[in-house]
């Protein structure tokens, strides 16, 4: 209950729906950041 009212007062308290966008674009940046050295990595072993 304290931590969910600190979170409030210092505005870092999200919904669920904030939340999850959140988590989606994170993954999407990952996603990203592994196709580039998969990509790369391919080039690199001769592979492309």
């Amino acid at each position: 209950m304290k931590d969910g009212a600190t979170a409030f007062f210092s505005g870092e308290c999200l919904s669920d729906e904030r939340r999850k966008e959140k988590d989606i674009a994170r993954l999407h940046e990952k996603i990203g950041q592994l196709i580039i050295e998969r990509d790369f990595l391919a080039e690199a072993w001769g592979k492309r």
